[in-house]
């Protein structure tokens, strides 16, 4: 998808629960809820689906510049966002585990579905600090109670 999935469950939000952050950057879900948030012909992209679009897009310390979209995210001094494949991630920012709401104009997340087994939850995130695109596990929340109910954002891929 070339944008943030924007469908409303019981487990989603938008940024400082306000309905014009989700026209803006869609919904932010739990992980739980990413899991099954993307419509009948289309998947939330694992890990190793990320690292493949990072190589696409010449890889993991420019994919940032590459798909980040050129508006809304706060400028940085020699940080500069191309949106060259029309991926146009913009800087949604998160809702901790909580119920804070942070980051919103520096930083996009996304949840991986999970990959090989792993039933931990995992990211993908842009800042607006540098050029990279982050692969990351993320907290496991049945070791971090806390972090259950942290909403990211969610692009989905077609099957």
């Amino acid at each position: 998808m070339a944008q943030n999935l924007n469908y409303v469950t019981d487990n989603s939000c938008c940024y400082d629960d306000n309905p014009s952050s989700c026209i803006k950057y869609g919904q932010l879900y739990t992980w739980d809820a990413a899991m099954i948030a993307c419509p009948s012909g289309w998947h939330l992209p694992t890990m190793k689906e990320w690292e493949l679009l990072s190589a696409a897009v010449g890889g993991e310390s420019t994919a940032g510049r590459k798909l980040k979209a050129t508006t809304l995210w706060e400028a940085k001094d020699g940080i500069i966002n191309e949106d060259a494949y029309g991926f146009s991630a913009f800087p949604a920012g998160y809702r901790s585990g909580k119920g804070e709401f942070f980051g919103e104009g520096g930083s996009a997340y996304f949840w991986n579905a999970p990959q090989n087994g792993d039933n931990y939850p995992s990211c993908m995130y842009l800042d607006n600090w540098t050029n990279r695109m982050h692969l990351e596990y993320y907290l496991h929340h049945e070791y971090y109670p806390d972090d259950e109910d942290s909403r990211f954002s969610v692009r989905c891929v077609k099957d």
